[in-house]
Formats: C-alpha cells, sequence, structure tokens
C-alpha cells in the first residue's frame, strides 16, 4: 500500500529543531502552520575575505556584448585574483567562457545556477579560486511560485496575482552606510516573500562556494539588484565596464610592448600608431580609448608623446603563479 501525505508535519507536542542557514522564518510558518521561534544567535561571522555585491540586474535575457563588458571590468579591477569562478544563468556560461585574451585564461570554471555546482560542490576550493563572480539573479518561474503557494494553502493569494514591477530595498555599504537600491520583484506581499525566500537562498547558496570565512577561502563579487545579505557598494563604485574594443586596444598594447622588450631589450612601450595598426581604428580613435585606460590605472603614458605601456599589475597579472 502507497501512502500520499500533501502536508507532512510534525507531531504537535514535539519540540523541532530545524537548522538551516537559508531558511525563511515566515515562510516556514506559512507552509507548517505553526508558530516559528528564531533561534539563530544574534551577530554575523566575519569574513576573512572580502564579499561585496554590486547591484547590476544580469538577467537570462541579457545581451552576450553586455554581460561579456560587465564581466571584463569586474576582471579589470581585480588583477590581484588570478584563478575567476563564474556562477551565472545557463544562457550566458558561453559568454563567460569567451571574454578575450589576457581575461579568458584567467577564468578556471564557470557553472550555472541550479546545476549543483552553485550549491553543493567544493571544486571552487579545491582548483584554488581566488575569486568568485555570481553574476545575475535566479529568478523563479510564475509557476513555480503558484505551486509554493498552493502547498501552503494561501489559493487567495494565487488568485490576487504577483503583480511584478520595480521594487526598492536599503542595504548597507562596508563602512555601514545605507544605499536604497532599485530592483525588481512581485510587489504582492505573499508572492514577494516565496520569491524573495528561493531567490535570495540561492544567491546565497552560490556565494558560499567560495568559503570566504577560511583563509583559504575566495572573495566573492555579487552582481544582482535582489537583497542577499551582503554588504553593497556605495553609490558611484560600482565597476565600469570593459568593451571589446577597449579590451583589443589593452591586448594589442601588452602585445606590442612586450615584442618590443623581448626582441630588443627596451622599456614596454608602444606607440599610438602602432596600437592602431594593430586593431584596425584610426589613431584619434586609439588614442581616445588609450586615454580611457589611463584614467582606470590600467595603462600608463609615457611622457607627451612617449608612448604607452600596460600598468605594472597588467604586466604581471597573466604571469603564472610560482608552484
Amino acid at each position: 500500500m502507497i501512502v500520499l501525505t500533501q502536508r507532512n508535519l510534525p507531531p504537535p507536542d514535539a519540540t523541532v529543531w530545524l537548522a538551516d542557514a537559508t531558511a525563511d522564518k515566515e515562510l516556514l510558518e506559512l507552509a507548517t502552520g505553526l508558530k516559528i521561534q528564531d533561534r539563530t544567535p544574534g551577530g554575523r561571522l566575519e569574513l576573512a575575505k572580502n564579499a561585496i555585491q554590486y547591484p547590476i540586474d544580469v538577467t537570462r535575457r541579457a545581451s552576450r556584448e553586455r554581460f561579456r563588458s560587465l564581466l571584463r571590468g569586474v576582471l579589470a579591477n581585480r588583477l590581484d585574483c588570478r584563478r575567476i569562478g563564474i556562477i551565472t544563468h545557463s544562457t550566458l556560461t558561453s559568454a563567460a567562457k569567451s571574454l578575450g585574451r589576457m581575461f579568458d585564461e584567467r577564468v578556471a570554471k564557470v557553472a550555472y545556477f541550479r546545476s549543483g555546482q552553485d550549491r553543493g560542490s567544493n571544486d571552487w576550493h579545491d582548483i584554488g579560486c581566488d575569486l568568485l563572480v555570481i553574476a545575475g539573479t535566479p529568478r523563479l518561474p510564475e509557476i513555480a511560485i503558484r505551486l509554493m503557494l498552493h502547498r501552503v494553502g494561501h489559493y487567495g493569494a494565487i488568485d490576487r496575482g504577483g503583480d511584478w514591477g520595480d521594487l526598492r530595498w536599503q542595504g548597507f555599504t562596508p563602512d555601514g552606510k545605507p544605499r536604497i537600491v532599485a530592483g525588481r520583484g512581485y510587489r504582492e506581499p505573499l508572492w514577494r516573500q516565496v520569491h524573495r525566500s528561493k531567490v535570495r537562498a540561492a544567491i546565497i547558496q552560490a556565494a558560499g562556494r567560495a568559503r570566504a570565512l577560511l583563509e583559504t577561502g575566495a572573495d566573492v563579487v555579487i552582481l544582482s539588484t535582489e537583497e542577499c545579505g551582503y554588504p553593497v557598494a556605495d553609490v558611484g563604485q560600482d565597476p565600469p565596464t570593459l568593451g571589446a574594443s577597449e579590451a583589443s586596444v589593452l591586448a594589442a598594447l601588452k602585445d606590442i610592448a612586450s615584442y618590443i622588450y623581448i626582441k630588443e631589450q627596451c622599456p614596454l612601450i608602444a606607440s599610438t600608431g602602432e596600437i592602431a595598426n594593430r586593431c584596425g581604428v584610426t589613431e584619434r580613435q586609439a588614442r581616445r580609448t588609450l586615454s580611457g585606460l589611463e584614467q582606470r590605472g590600467l595603462i600608463d603614458r609615457i611622457g607627451e608623446r612617449g608612448g604607452w605601456c600596460p600598468s605594472r599589475a597588467w604586466q604581471t597579472s597573466n604571469d603564472e603563479p610560482a608552484e
């Protein structure tokens, strides 16, 4: 005989302890119909590594080139990191693996939300990632919210609908200053509660692959507009994008300068004209791009007419680490 139960509740006279880092008290109360006591101790464990959230919305339908530009911008800001892990949407994994020269060799592993690698894998730690980028918000389809509300018996909320639209929430910067973040979500309270609980848990689990509590763990960068409990970058501190043309000029500069250095034992310098010829653009276009890269600290200008060279960080960022 097979017995099926829709709601398998604990005995009413028993005390049940639930240990779940991503559990949501209100959602558990909806599911069980019981009063839940949150006995989580106050305070937070101090991270041994840096973790920061940039409130940038990366959806499954994001432009591949915009996504690549965003990832290049993040990686260009973290030249100290040589083995990068990326967790994103399944629709964007191929883009994450094709960022261009000077970037692809630093990407050690790419996975996608709900693949299993984003929640229960220790590979990220085992292969020595020193930076884990969580790029995107793993939102749930509407049918998943309806099924959850049906399971907990909130049929009225199902009938009302979710009312998807703009939402704002308050986060805090690393130094404790509040920052209001504009995001997207369901405005109907129960729909919002179910969706936020599930999405927040997915991001927290993905970020947990970095093992940032450990000295041997990795730094974490989160690109999402969903609240997930991590410090939010201050206004104006979001990483600038690095487009394909900028990446091409940067790669050409390093190629030319390295060639000159190796063959002629000269300083790592390349002229604007050489870079323009290598990239197939005009000198004016090359100079404009080079000036922008200089302002970001990625390259250095040698005198007014002396030429250009990669910054010291770029000169050494792609060297293989010593065994």
